[in-house]
């Protein structure tokens, strides 16, 4: 593993907050003309991050919470993007994308490769992206496995051609933009 300097992580956290904070100010009232700020919340560190941030920068009034699951979101995930919701005291709506998602063909377009590699493959299995181990270790490509586990927890491995990898990387990322359009539209909205 590479050796990275440990002062990289030295921050000066309360001055970084107030320099992005101050940077937000500006950017969404100022050069934008926009009232707040419209914010996806995942239950994630970064959603989090992100909205507490707005709700420092333009008061909790400003802040919307967006919550967006999907079929093969975590229950877990909208938990905590309620209870951070509530810890912030601002408003959210849940718009789930399922629907979208499965118009545009996102999960067949994946499981159409699934299939490829294993024929077999059941409604209920679950399957994975994963890649080498000792990626961090060796100079060279990266290999990337599609790993399917049955309804019993056994599971299987086998190596993706890079076309299909970068399909259902493709397919996968459908869901981002899925999640962004309604972001946007949410902003938009509200100005």
């Amino acid at each position: 593993m590479k050796d990275y300097h440990t002062k990289i992580l030295d921050i000066d956290c309360a001055s970084e907050f107030t320099r992005i904070c101050e940077f937000m100010k500006k950017t969404v009232l100022k050069d934008y003309r926009r009232k707040g700020a419209v914010v996806g919340l995942s239950g994630g560190v970064d959603s989090a991050l992100t909205a507490t941030l707005s709700v420092k920068t333009f008061g909790k009034e400003r802040v919307l919470g967006l919550i967006l699951p999907e079929m093969e979101s975590s229950s877990e995930s909208e938990v905590l993007a309620r209870q951070l919701a509530n810890q912030l005291g601002i408003k959210t709506e849940t718009v789930p994308i399922t629907p979208i998602l499965k118009s545009l063909g996102v999960y067949q377009r994946r499981e159409a490769i699934v299939r490829k590699y294993f024929p077999g493959f059941e409604e209920g299995w679950k399957y994975k992206l994963a890649i080498s181990k000792d990626t961090l270790e060796r100079d060279g490509l990266n290999i990337f496995y599609l790993v399917i586990i049955d309804k019993e927890g056994g599971a299987d491995k086998v190596r993706l051609s890079l076309n299909d990898y970068l399909g259902m990387v493709a397919a996968t990322d459908m869901k981002q933009r899925t999640r962004m359009m309604q972001l946007y539209f949410y902003a938009e909205k509200n100005n």
